[in-house]
């Protein structure tokens, strides 16, 4: 039987395709719902500030994916493709028709998985400072020279990654909040996630969604060329030159929520 839908949150966990136990939050009515993935190593808790800005008009869901936050950890093969799963068994969990998927970092390609997992559920996907290149192809030695230096001093790496993912100026409170995230996430997860998203074939995956794709991103250069050459319906917003950093939800939330509720009228949702 599909929920209440009601302004009444719900805090409920529902399994994933592979019986791993999901976590999701779910609050406000009306549709299309927003359902906010979080990236690498993050959780749920990142898009508080869109919860309450959200949920006043209509449903807005949070999740935490797998070997993240209060989800849980027992998955034999971590992929993009497993994350994926993980979004869809929560949409069908709330029964929800027509949704917008909104994923930040990892979260977007996780986000164009599950859009290609329940076409006739999603409306649009909205990638946050994600699929900057679609055709980016990143050496194997590259990859595995990083995964290395994770695994040599992941505390110290994971500080390292989070200064230089910051805009200048960033709340300290903001800086030590997402430092001691990374450095506590678990190791295997993070390190087998950060693999994966190398590994993910992307341009096919675009490929397989045949809604409106878009992307607010706020640190890179983006090559819209390369999306439109794997998506009928593609484009950017490029933020770079506001110095958001990678956590726009976190440093800059006022904004980021203008540029997602332009986002949203401009596709008609």
């Amino acid at each position: 039987m599909p929920r209440p839908r009601s302004h009444d949150s719900i805090d409920a966990t529902v399994a994933s395709a592979d019986g791993v136990p999901i976590r999701y939050h779910a609050e406000g009515r009306g549709e299309p719902a927003l359902i906010f993935i979080h990236g690498w190593s993050c959780d749920r808790n990142h898009w508080a500030e869109q919860v309450t800005r959200f949920s006043a008009d209509r449903q807005v869901i949070t999740l935490d994916l797998a070997g993240h936050g209060e989800s849980g950890r027992e998955r034999q093969a971590w992929t993009v493709e497993s994350l994926g799963a993980d979004v869809r068994a929560v949409v069908l969990a709330l029964d929800l028709r027509r949704v917008v998927l909104i994923g930040h970092s990892l979260g977007g390609p996780v986000a164009i998985e599950a859009a290609g997992r329940m076409p006739e559920r999603v409306a649009a996907v909205i990638a946050v400072d994600a699929l900057h290149d679609v055709e980016r192809k990143t050496d194997p030695a590259q990859v595995q020279a990083l995964v290395e230096r994770w695994e040599k001093d992941f505390a110290g790496t994971a500080a390292k990654f989070v200064d230089f993912l910051l805009p200048p100026g960033c709340d300290p409170a903001i800086r030590e909040r997402l430092r001691a995230q990374f450095a506590s996430a678990p190791r295997d997860v993070a390190l087998a996630l950060l693999r994966a998203q190398f590994d993910y074939d992307l341009p096919a995956a675009l490929e397989r969604v045949h809604a409106p794709i878009r992307a607010l991103n706020t640190t890179l250069p983006s090559n819209v060329e390369a999306g439109r050459r794997h998506a009928a319906d593609f484009a950017i917003a490029d933020l770079s030159a506001q110095q958001l950093g990678h956590f726009p939800m976190l440093t800059a939330p006022a904004l980021f929520d203008q540029k997602l509720a332009e986002t949203l009228r401009e596709l008609g949702l």
